[in-house]
């Protein structure tokens, strides 16, 4: 117990820490090239087969940073490309092993673990990074000739899909065409918060990296707290705060009380609704308002009746957060507004009082952050509370939550400079899943995209380079669900990342919903963003897309994308598969109804990031359905990859 009154929060100290013995300069070894490597990044080294590197320094066990002395050029390159080629006293292993050891890992929960080469930080914006889209970054570009963005260009492999089949090369062109003239709408509107920063304090030194802190201890703390230490405020709030000195962790440790404890309290939500109806009947016939004390649904919101009832609704978790703040001396308080939270859909119009919400602000070390304990404890559907913790809303920055959160007062919003009801309800909808993945939109788009083409396309960059999560996506457009297509793409995003590609095919002009999840595992994931599409095309331009299925590996798609294929015509079938391992590659097999036809995909080019394609051309003798499969090594059973109908 003593260790966590010792506990504090020195960012500049463990950055210190972390980097210093990184990169052990001078030369520790002579390696020789034994492939070619080719880097677009300025902080890489590239070198030929055979170039001599004298090994400089050591990241982790897959990078390593050299120079080459017959150019002058000096950089990191990944130890798989080059080979051991002069020993001197130490053996090479040996000596690469020692200098991994002393780099070691770090014991202080505090510190972060060595992050892996492909997530340096110098290449991707922040871990903290507050805008859902790339915007501000490439701005230009965008402005001038989105064409033109190297992000697009990296994709275009259609010269290598064409077949020298004449009618199979017209096919291609026009299914060039599509993709390109449905690629980039008009960019109209610009991110309102693009020019915006949060509010600090004059002795402001820089933001909070709670990525860099484990709570771990301090939510245990929590959730263990006993029976007879939640008999009052006062008494809770000391056995929460008094075992920390800092108030990040006093903060913490109520948070994650108030969210694993109380439990939101359904009936008195939509009750409430009832309310307001209630309200507006009274003011022709005033009876009505018998009938909310007789319901039961004027609840009290103190923290003491909340504390015994352990149910509230988010103006009853905030002010619970708020006096077990208080009695702790921390700096706190409730903010009232609208969110778009339960009911709300993309394009709906959040103004007045049509969406109310409660949350709370705290300053620590001259930053204005935000927790909101009511979405940190889960989320209702279909009329239910489901628990789920959610520290995404523990210390959130203000220029992450204005997308779903929009207060009263706009001295709350605590972003300069302020945005209004009408640029609040232009953003897109972004939730917590999305940042927590480390999404962006290279491209922005609003909350309502309006396209006149019969597409809509949305490049994602994902900097998070670590997380294996992915994007996934759905359209619902007019009471039908069409197919979708998410890949991924060669190259890296504006700030380093993977970059991914959502194209939706519109079948007629209206209205739909575009909404994003990120999986996980080919079992589905939670929901992440969402649009509102309108169409002012007629759907004559409307080509359906193939369905896709989720698969242990991500993948682009070159061809054939759209989901109908011609009789007895010659298709080639391309697809790229992304960060293989070459020794254990899946096979890749295209095959008719009950196995009557079928084609093994050729490996034919092997990409030094690890993306390997396969493809093959067969003539479609047989109507019906035709997958595109994967199976994996050791194994006998083939996967959808995509399915296609042969008419």
């Amino acid at each position: 117990m003593n260790q966590r009154k010792g506990m504090s929060l020195k960012k500049e100290k463990r950055v210190e820490s972390h980097w210093e013995n990184l990169l052990l300069w001078g030369p520790i070894y002579m390696v020789k090239a034994k492939y070619r490597y080719k880097s677009d990044h300025p902080l890489d080294l590239n070198f030929d087969v055979d170039d001599v590197i004298d090994v400089l320094g050591i990241e982790n066990d897959d990078w390593w940073n050299g120079s080459i002395a017959a150019t002058g050029t000096f950089g990191s390159f990944p130890r798989c490309f080059v080979e051991e080629f002069q020993a001197e006293g130490e053996p090479f292993q040996d000596k690469i092993n020692s200098i991994l050891n002393k780099i070691g890992t770090p014991k202080n929960p505090l510190i972060p673990k060595l992050p892996p080469r492909n997530n340096l930080k110098q290449r991707i914006s922040s871990s903290n990074s507050t805008n859902g889209s790339n915007e501000d970054i490439t701005d230009d570009v965008k402005e001038n000739n989105v064409e033109d963005c190297a992000s697009i260009k990296k994709l275009s492999r259609y010269s290598r899909t064409l077949s020298g089949n004449p009618e199979a090369e017209n096919e291609d062109k026009t299914r060039t065409n599509f993709r390109r003239n449905s690629k980039l709408q008009k960019i109209e509107k610009k991110n309102p918060l693009r020019k915006r920063s949060v509010v600090v304090d004059d002795d402001f030194q820089g933001p909070l990296e709670l990525a860099e802190v484990d709570f771990d201890i301090v939510d245990e703390h929590a959730r263990k707290a006993p029976k007879q230490e939640e008999s009052s405020i006062q008494r809770l709030s000391r056995y929460l705060t008094s075992e920390w000195t800092h108030p990040i962790y006093q903060l913490r440790c109520i948070f994650t009380w108030v969210a694993h404890n109380i439990a939101y309290d359904v009936d008195a939500f939509y009750g409430g609704i009832l309310k307001l109806l209630i309200q507006i009947m009274s003011k022709i016939n005033p009876i009505p308002l018998l009938l909310l004390f007789l319901l039961g649904l004027i609840r009290n919101n103190s923290g003491k009746d909340i504390l015994k009832s352990r149910k509230a609704v988010c103006a009853g978790y905030s002010e619970l957060f708020h006096e077990l703040a208080v009695s702790a001396d921390l700096e706190t308080w409730k903010i009232t507004g609208n969110a778009k939270g339960a009911g709300y859909e993309p394009g709906d119009l959040v103004c007045g009082n049509s969406h109310p919400h409660a949350w709370n602000a705290v300053r620590v070390d001259s930053e204005y952050l935000l927790i909101d304990c009511t979405w940190g404890a889960g989320t209702v559907s279909n009329m239910k509370f489901n628990r789920g913790f959610n520290d995404f809303y523990f210390l959130v920055s203000p220029l992450r939550l204005i997308y779903t959160h929009f207060p009263e007062n706009k001295q709350h919003q605590y972003i300069t400079p302020t945005i209004t009801n009408a640029e609040f309800n232009e953003l897109p909808y972004l939730k917590s899943e999305w940042f927590s993945a480390g999404f962006n939109m290279v491209n922005y788009f609003p909350c309502v995209v309006e396209v006149d083409n019969d597409c809509f396309i949305l490049e994602i960059e994902q900097t998070d380079l670590e997380t294996d999560k992915f994007p996934s996506c759905s359209l619902e457009w007019k009471g039908q669900k069409i197919d979708t297509l998410v890949n991924r793409l060669g190259g890296v995003g504006p700030n380093g990342g993977r970059l991914y590609r959502i194209e939706c095919g519109i079948p007629s002009g209206g209205g739909g919903k575009l909404s994003i999840y990120v999986f996980k595992s080919r079992d589905g994931g939670p929901f992440a963003a969402g649009f509102k599409v309108v169409n002012r095309g007629n759907g004559l331009n409307y080509t359906p897309l193939v369905k896709t299925y989720s698969t242990p590996f991500q993948f682009s798609l070159i061809c054939p994308t759209q989901s109908t294929l011609k009789y007895k015509e010659r298709t080639k079938f391309e697809i790229i598969l992304f960060e293989q391992n070459v020794r254990q590659l899946p096979t890749l097999i295209v095959y008719s109804q009950g196995f009557k036809k079928k084609k093994t995909l050729d490996c034919d080019e092997i990409d030094r990031d690890g993306s390997v394609t396969f493809s093959g051309e067969m003539n479609l003798n047989e109507l019906g359905e035709w997958i595109l499969s994967y199976t994996l090594p050791d194994q006998n059973m083939f996967h959808h990859i995509a399915a296609y109908q042969c008419q």
